[in-house]
């Protein structure tokens, strides 16, 4: 394909060289580069990849995408753009064949949620018989193999190639999570998205190398609406007459709210053996009874999101009431049946408001007592550590304080400043730093009745010590503890 053909309609500065060339590879990771091939310089947080441009050369590139004007051999043809990451997502998109064109493409996003509502989508429209791909936290699937990403949402050259193979294997549904970094970086850039999902908003990744604010951390997430045909809104967020103002296409809502779209009734919690369940009525423009085997109001939420969006891509209700009922999401609210008399939990809730929703949303089941396992990760701040300790503090009955990823701090000073929240709170706590003998102690002194949330690690399998990550699988630990 020539670079004329890749950069139609764009707006750029031709530095040098001749339109026509032939570009037969892309890539912005300069030890990729290929003779022919087209590089993308990308500016970074870290890195910057005008700096790499002289170190290319003597592997012929054809084309070199620039911000910066740079020096390259009068071979080489060199365009210039206002914005790389943008222009890389457009061209991409063009490389590999306007791939999201040829399928139904699913973006979500949102605090929380995303990744337990794209589940449930993949698994009713699987079950209603559409070959559904899944690119999320949890990895990527095209119903035929599975492999772990490193962000939930890949860089734009990454993601349509995925796109590209995923359309060559006959799937022709996609659900992406899209990440707020995703859409600031212009990761979906050249995506076609059918329907754009938002989920809540409550604050989160304001931090250097992040967002610089609540309200732009808002303004990225709403760049999914503009860009959709189709919007899928919880009817209940403050937040959604925002996203709902930058919409493109028509809006859907769902909820509590008995004039939404798809809304719920006659929501019921109750727990059986070691698991919780949880049954609501939708109502709406799709009607039927759900039950499903994970915890929590917020489940309610993500299963309507789901059936939203997939009984308006023409999924029925059937296939909705029988994929939830197997409801399964690993790191997610995942419980281990092998418990019968009490409740044994994973979850990836790392922060103060996740931990706080989870520990809320388990005090509404049945239970004797709540067993609160957690640490926080090395390069926190000592305020966050001290917040979550005041949550489990407050909704919890016994907080077991243990290590996440201390990374390269020392565990103790860690659990030293969740200690402090949880005795602000009045809690009781117990401090074990090796996580497999704090999960031992919980499975210990648990009694019937009781819920033990081990909340963090979600589906990590790993624990990152001194900068070396050692295998650590909390579902394992537990069942080896329980079989003994």
């Amino acid at each position: 394909m020539t670079l004329r053909e890749l950069t139609k309609d764009m707006n750029f500065e031709l530095l040098q060289g001749d339109m026509d060339a032939e570009v037969t590879d892309i890539t912005n990771d300069s030890r990729n580069v290929k003779e022919g091939g087209l590089f993308f310089a990308i500016t970074g947080l870290r890195s910057d990849g005008h700096d790499f441009v002289s170190g290319i050369i003597s592997r012929k590139p054809s084309v070199i995408v620039v911000q910066k004007y740079i020096k390259a051999p009068r071979e080489i043809t060199v365009i210039r753009f206002d914005d790389t990451r943008l222009a890389m997502g457009i061209i991409s998109s063009r490389f590999y064949g306007d791939p999201s064109k040829k399928m139904t493409v699913i973006g979500i996003t949102g605090t929380r949620g995303k990744t337990e509502s794209a589940v449930m989508i993949r698994d009713i429209l699987e079950t209603a018989g559409h070959r559904t791909g899944l690119i999320c936290s949890l990895g990527i699937t095209d119903g035929i193999s599975h492999m772990r990403g490193n962000t939930t949402t890949p860089e734009s050259i990454v993601l349509h190639r995925l796109l590209r193979d995923m359309a060559e294997k006959g799937i022709r549904h996609v659900i992406i999570e899209v990440s707020s970094q995703g859409l600031k970086l212009d990761r979906v850039a050249g995506v076609h998205f059918d329907y754009g999902i938002f989920t809540n908003l409550s604050p989160n990744h304001i931090t250097h190398g992040e967002h610089a604010s609540f309200e732009e951390y808002e303004f990225c997430k709403s760049l999914l609406f503009s860009a959709s045909d189709h919007s899928v809104l919880n009817s209940e967020s403050k937040y959604s007459p925002y996203m709902a103002d930058a919409a493109a296409g028509d809006i859907i809502a769902y909820g509590m709210d008995e004039r939404a779209e798809y809304s719920a009734e006659n929501v019921r919690l109750y727990r059986e053996s070691g698991m919780l369940f949880t049954s609501f009525d939708v109502r709406g423009r799709a009607r039927g009874h759900i039950e499903i085997p994970l915890p929590g109001t917020f489940t309610v939420y993500n299963a309507l999101c789901a059936i939203a969006v997939c009984s308006s891509i023409g999924a029925p209700i059937e296939a909705a009431r029988e994929a939830l009922g197997r409801a399964y999401i690993r790191g997610r609210n995942e419980m281990l049946p092998e418990c019968r008399d009490f409740v044994f939990m994973l979850d990836d809730a790392h922060n103060a408001a996740s931990l706080e929703n989870m520990l809320a949303e388990l005090g509404k089941y049945e239970h004797k007592r709540i067993i609160s396992i957690f640490g926080c990760s090395g390069n926190t701040d000592k305020a966050a550590r001290i917040r979550m300790g005041q949550v489990s503090g407050r909704n919890a009955d016994i907080t077991v304080i243990t290590s996440d990823n201390p990374m390269f701090e020392n565990p103790d000073a860690i659990i030293d400043d969740i200690a402090e929240g949880v005795k602000a709170a009045g809690g009781e706590y117990v401090r074990e730093a090796d996580r497999e003998k704090a999960i031992r102690y919980a499975v210990s002194i648990a009694e019937k009745g009781d819920i033990i949330i081990c909340a963090g690690k979600g589906d990590s399998d790993y624990q990152d010590i001194g900068g070396v990550r050692l295998p650590l699988d909390e579902r394992e630990i537990a069942r080896r503890i329980m079989e003994e």
